[in-house]
């Protein structure tokens, strides 16, 4: 099942983008949203992890338009 393989995927990235931020006592690893819009952000984001992001945003697109064609 490759479609479930693909949303467990989509789940984990978006686990890991809206993940808790921990009241920012820890540095920021991984693209986390409370970071970046709190501005407690101390490094730049690198153009891979903006393409995942810009990646995972497509991944949900398909995945609601496959979804939508499944129920209708």
């Amino acid at each position: 099942m490759p479609f479930l393989k693909l949303y467990k995927n989509i789940l984990k990235g978006i686990e890991t983008i809206f993940g808790d931020g921990d009241n920012f006592t820890k540095p920021m690893t991984t693209i986390n949203r409370n970071y970046l819009t709190h501005g407690m952000s101390k490094r730049n984001i690198s153009m891979l992890e903006c393409f995942q992001v810009w990646c995972l945003a497509y991944s949900v697109w398909v995945m609601l338009d496959v979804i939508e064609k499944i129920v209708m």
